[in-house]
């Protein structure tokens, strides 16, 4: 799913793991960690997850920006899963794979 900045997004925590079973959301028992960077010139490694993580359970965030997309996957469509984004919540910034993303719609 394609994000633009201002929207509101939820974490599922259930696509901890892509299709290709690659992790992309560090999960604990009912909480899940979001990090303030994702190395994309890395990743998939084992040490793409940098800096002092928070634990959440179902907080919604705010986009604020599109990152990029690891290094090691093409620009085609089919690899926007492992897009990732910049989510801010409560004055900090965390970056978020688009795949375990889920856009909150409000209806006025």
């Amino acid at each position: 799913m394609i994000f633009k900045p201002g929207d509101i997004v939820k974490v599922n925590r259930h696509k901890a793991y892509t299709p290709e079973n690659l992790m992309i959301l560090p999960i604990e028992e009912d909480t899940y960690k979001l990090y303030p960077k994702i190395d994309i010139s890395t990743y998939p490694s084992c040490n793409d997850f940098k800096g002092k993580y928070k634990n959440f359970q179902n907080e919604k965030f705010l986009i604020i920006g599109k990152k990029g997309r690891p290094l090691s996957f093409s620009i085609k469509e089919e690899w926007e899963l492992y897009d990732i984004y910049y989510v801010f919540y409560c004055n900090q910034i965390f970056e978020c794979f688009s795949h375990c993303l889920e856009k909150i719609e409000y209806c006025n």
